[in-house]
């Protein structure tokens, strides 16, 4: 990874960054799976859904958000940008 990214507190257990030019908000799920979410939103049908979408098993934020990076950082070898492998 070349740098780090900028992660806004919007809430207890809500994040932001933008990466390639896309928002991209890690919450905290403690009653899923995974302890933690990165996803994207859009707009379907008028309402905001969640588009690209990775799960992340880390149990704490700065383990979250590192593992949040180095899946960016993997963007370029496995296209793990929502997993079609288009370069945005």
């Amino acid at each position: 990874m070349n740098t780090a990214l900028s992660w806004v507190a919007l809430g207890r257990n809500l994040y932001r960054t933008t990466y390639k030019n896309d928002v991209w908000w890690l919450t905290a799920t403690p009653k899923e799976k995974h302890p933690w979410v990165l996803y994207t939103e859009r707009k379907h049908k008028g309402r905001t859904v969640r588009d690209k979408v990775q799960e992340i098993g880390s149990s704490t934020l700065d383990d979250a958000r590192h593992a949040a990076e180095l899946w960016f950082s993997l963007d370029k070898f496995c296209g793990t940008n929502g997993g079609d492998g288009r370069d945005h």
